[in-house]
């Protein structure tokens, strides 16, 4: 072989060595040259860009649907305006409640007692009762000293009306409130992630309670306005 032969192929030796190391760093860079891939590192990037996804919660993948994200977004506004609503009637009931309570046991201190501690109560007609409803004796109720301030049972089953009623709409906030604490929690399941539907039925549901929260707070305040006593105005001149 010539030296001039030995001096091409020399070069196109290095040639081809400088164009694979060329393709190498490419490749290795993840630069798109637009020939095919020799090394390898394709496919490890391949590999780790799966692995990645993989290690991605199935609610993270559901979120870079753009429908899917709007929807679980609206659900979650829709939660939290019905959480400050629940806030607001927990405040309510919880009021109406210990004003309730206080009322009653006012009421109880007040009864008239047998001697051996039962509160007694006695009707427009002249009929005595225990406050649980029982009638007491003739013979024991003649030998009562009633106080001219002790209630009466209409006022007694009146205040234990309302006691009641206060129980009860604070249970039903507190159960409004629990329902709320679910449907978040399900929503924000990770690992389980709802599907657009359910999304959807969360939404509702949870603008049902804001909407029967609202009602409800609305109710208590025309309630409360229209006991407060009508003060007359004053129509005297001063000259």
């Amino acid at each position: 072989m010539s030296s001039d032969q030995d001096t091409i192929q020399k070069a196109e030796t290095d040639l081809r060595r400088e164009k694979d190391l060329d393709d190498y760093h490419n490749e290795l860079m993840g630069n798109d040259v637009g020939r095919i891939q020799r090394f390898g590192f394709e496919h490890g990037r391949q590999e780790a860009a799966a692995d990645e996804k993989r290690k991605k919660s199935a609610f993270e993948q559901m979120m870079f649907n753009e429908v899917y994200r709007a929807a679980w977004e609206s659900a979650m506004d829709a939660v939290n305006r019905a959480e400050n609503a629940v806030y607001e009637a927990l405040i309510q009931a919880s009021y109406d409640l210990s004003a309730a309570e206080t009322s009653y046991n006012d009421l109880l201190k007040q009864a008239t007692t047998t001697t051996d501690g039962t509160k007694v109560f006695c009707d427009k007609d002249g009929n005595v009762y225990t406050e649980d409803g029982e009638p007491l004796p003739a013979e024991i109720a003649e030998s009562l000293v009633w106080d001219d301030n002790a209630p009466t049972w209409e006022e007694y089953s009146a205040s234990k009306e309302n006691l009641t009623n206060a129980q009860s709409r604070y249970g039903e906030v507190n159960a409004k409130s629990g329902r709320l604490v679910e449907i978040r929690e399900e929503l924000t399941d990770e690992n389980n992630p709802a599907s657009i539907e359910r999304i959807h039925e969360l939404t509702q549901d949870a603008l049902d309670l804001q909407e029967s929260l609202d009602n409800e707070v609305r109710k208590e305040t025309s309630l409360e306005q229209s006991m407060k006593p009508v003060i007359a105005p004053d129509l005297s001149f001063s000259f």
